[in-house]
């Protein structure tokens, strides 16, 4: 064997570097087409023939959207109502107003704020359902009128919610004006809800 070919120059050395290359180009030629190939094909997008059809949902008609959005929407309805129930702790309206100032004359003596805090989140819970109910309402108004069963329903239980608001927010009045004469009035059964009772008609 002869003596390795000594390159000086880089000319010299890129001429010896493609005559390697064309050799081996030569020697292999079918195993690179073959990976070539390969590597185009699996790089090449899919077109839309390649791809698997993919099934169009059918389109609803108007009615068939309304009647949708109808029952989406009196469905909302009807899972604000068992909200309202399981915020009353599944009691009368009477019942739950009772042992909210239970709760009031147990605790004002611990800490008198936090009391107070206790009846105000009540009011609070009751309001996100009116707001709920309010949207609920509106969309039902527009889709089936106000002389609808479904937009009944909310319009009615809305106003039973806000019947409990303002009961609850009477108790936060007295008991922040005065929190003695507040259990006083309860002790005595004088607050307005043990007077005159609270009217709920959707609720039970």
């Amino acid at each position: 064997m002869g003596r390795p070919r000594l390159y000086h120059t880089p000319e010299q050395v890129a001429e010896a570097n493609r005559n390697k290359s064309n050799k081996y180009y030569a020697k292999n030629q079918k195993r690179i087409l073959r990976r070539r190939a390969k590597a185009k094909a699996a790089s090449k997008p899919r077109t839309s023939k390649d791809k698997t059809p993919i099934a169009a949902e059918p389109q609803r008609t108007a009615e068939e959207e309304r009647e949708w959005q109808t029952r989406f929407f009196a469905k909302k309805v009807e899972g604000l109502r068992t909200q309202v129930i399981e915020l009353l702790g599944d009691k009368t309206a009477g019942s739950f107003l009772t042992s909210v100032c239970e709760k009031f004359k147990a605790e004002r003596k611990v800490d008198l704020t936090q009391a107070k805090d206790a009846i105000n989140e009540h009011s609070i819970e009751f309001g996100k359902v009116d707001n709920k109910l309010q949207k609920c309402g509106a969309q039902l108004l527009n889709l089936v009128g106000a002389w609808a069963d479904e937009f009944k329903r909310a319009s009615l239980l809305q106003t039973d919610v806000r019947t409990l608001i303002t009961e609850v927010n009477e108790l936060m009045c007295v008991a922040m004006v005065d929190p003695d004469q507040f259990l006083q009035d309860f002790d005595s059964h004088s607050l307005q809800f043990q007077k005159d009772g609270v009217v709920i008609s959707t609720l039970y």
